[in-house]
């Protein structure tokens, strides 16, 4: 009788060794608890909905086509590229929460997002799963003989009709990713390791997910349907907000964000690492981060607070970003760009200003004032303790005009290319430096109230020659001082449309949680127009070194809606 419960004992460990080794790759995929939402997320939910109703430019009604909009929208934001649900998922989602929604987050209750996000997360930890399976044997098996092609934004795209659809997709992908360093004359064993190592951060990423951040992810999916520029900032995301607003930050220089499951630029900070090295551009897609003499880390699928993390460090180090070009989204094309870190300062954003000096058609000497406007800056805390000596965008453009006549400049040139805006104050006073008196820009609130800020009192202004250029990323506060410009026949705007930014926003800290970001107003020309979505139309017009399709307010969702 001992004798045989010793055999069974043994055949027992025997059994359990061996599923051990068989099932140890399953070490990897553990159970993860569901998320759910807290009591916190209600009653920031309902501050947010009060705070939208009050003072949103846009009064939108919260019903049943509301509720399919943001459905539609959240599950967008899941699966952009509609990998992970089947059209008979996005139906039943439809079925079950089509006109629901909306009575829902009413009463500050978000669970169908988690339920929603739940559900996603749970079939792309599958999804990855099988990609690492036998993932050295699949890539040794490509010949990348096949006729074959992949959509790269998918988002246009039909949802796939059933599970073997989506392994079709990602087979596809893994296909790309394969060739795309094979391309690279990469060997085929790093090959391997790369794109191992790519997934399994993927995995990890998505364990690492919180409940805040699906509480992000849903409400401001339904704040966008507002317009692209209303937003909540979740607390760490109000932490990223703040450093940057310091303008005391190492690093590269970028403003950076989530799109899918890549991190994208922005905008470059004038004066920063990244503008001044000059090759990342707008809409870029950072792939990877390589620290000074370090291999590069797949960033593909992580967080942003953790891409920013990566990409910042102290001043003097390298780092180096694998990047798809914004102008490369429908291929696979990368390249590399190695920036050297620095502080990002008030004064790199200030005016910058010099005499040009030329010779015209008939041969006389002509000196030109160049003077250069990256931002339209403020400082209001010095402006509040009643500093003399406090900067802003007027004071340092008056010094530069009066120092350049002092020189003997005979006309101005003011470059307002790449200038993302700024205080509208700033906007409205360095527009009378050029004008004697009047309206500049008129302003229509949320109570629908129209006002003018302009120039009350005629004083004295610069009354020679002067050009203003401008280009796509010429935004906001640059398009009024433009558009007034344009309107008083001041000056000839040259350059290409402006980004088409007609809203003004304001910050309002929340009470439990965050901060958010309200469209509280739109601003109009003098001439009535409005700049939304048009921007600045110039009077001579030079090749546009951007793409609209991809940059500006028109690329932009949900900006049609003010």
């Amino acid at each position: 009788m001992l004798k045989n419960i010793l055999i069974i004992c043994i055949f027992v460990i025997t059994a359990l060794a061996q599923a051990e080794k068989h099932f140890g790759d399953q070490a990897a995929k553990p159970d993860i608890a569901p998320l759910a939402p807290t009591t916190e997320h209600k009653k920031t939910t309902l501050e947010i909905l009060k705070t939208l109703e009050k003072r949103h430019y846009i009064d939108i009604t919260i019903n049943d086509a509301l509720s399919r909009d943001l459905l539609d929208h959240f599950i967008d934001t899941l699966d952009k590229n509609r990998q992970v649900f089947t059209q008979g998922d996005v139906e039943h989602y439809i079925k079950q929460y089509g006109n629901t929604l909306d009575d829902l987050i009413i009463r500050g209750d978000v669970s169908p997002a988690f339920v929603m996000y739940n559900q996603y997360r749970e079939k792309r930890r599958e999804l990855i799963q099988q990609q690492l399976n036998n993932l050295d044997k699949k890539i040794r098996g490509f010949t990348y003989k096949t006729d074959d092609s992949l959509v790269l934004d998918r988002s246009e795209s039909p949802w796939p009709k059933n599970h073997q659809g989506i392994q079709a997709i990602w087979q596809q992908q893994l296909i790309s990713e394969s060739l795309t360093l094979h391309l690279e004359e990469t060997p085929i064993q790093e090959i391997i390791d790369t794109i191992n190592r790519r997934y399994s951060n993927q995995r990890k990423r998505l364990d690492k997910v919180s409940a805040d951040d699906v509480f992000a992810l849903y409400i401001n999916a339904f704040a966008e349907l507002y317009d692209p520029h209303t937003s909540y900032m979740s607390p760490e995301s109000s932490k990223n907000f703040d450093i940057a607003m310091s303008l005391k930050l190492e690093g590269i220089g970028a403003v950076l964000s989530n799109k899918d499951e890549y991190t994208e630029i922005v905008r470059l900070i004038h004066g920063g690492p990244a503008q001044k090295q000059g090759q990342l551009k707008p809409s870029d897609r950072i792939i990877a981060v390589a620290q000074e003499n370090e291999e590069p880390v797949d960033i593909v699928g992580w967080r942003l607070d953790e891409v920013v993390q990566i990409i910042r460090g102290k001043k003097g180090t390298k780092v180096t970003l694998t990047v798809q070009p914004s102008d490369a989204k429908k291929t696979a094309s990368e390249k590399r760009i190695t920036i050297t870190r620095d502080e990002v300062k008030l004064e790199d954003q200030a005016i910058q200003y010099d005499m040009l000096h030329t010779t015209d058609d008939q041969g006389n000497k002509r000196a030109i004032g160049i003077i250069n406007i990256p931002t339209f800056y403020i400082d209001f805390a010095a402006l509040r303790k009643q500093d003399p000596n406090y900067k802003s965008t007027t004071r340092d453009a008056a010094k530069a005009i009066n120092t350049l006549v002092g020189q003997g400049a005979e006309g101005l040139v003011i470059d307002l290319r790449n200038n993302g805006g700024g205080s509208l104050r700033e906007a409205n006073e360095l527009t009378g430096l050029f004008i004697p008196q009047g309206p500049t820009v008129q302003i229509r609130s949320s109570n629908k109230r129209v006002y003018q800020e302009g120039k009350p009192r005629k004083t004295p202004y610069y009354q020679g020659p002067v050009v203003v250029l401008v280009n796509r990323l010429s935004a906001s506060a640059s398009e009024i001082f433009a558009g007034a410009l344009q309107d008083y026949k001041r000056a000839p705007i040259i350059g290409t449309q402006t980004f088409g930014k007609g809203t003004v926003q304001s910050l309002t800290e929340l009470s439990n949680q965050g901060k958010l970001k309200v469209t509280e107003s739109k601003f109009y020309r003098i001439s009535g127009d409005s700049t939304q979505h048009r921007g600045v139309i110039p009077d001579i017009t030079l090749p546009n070194m951007f793409d609209k399709e991809y940059v500006g307010e028109s690329a932009l969702e949900k900006a049609g809606g003010c």
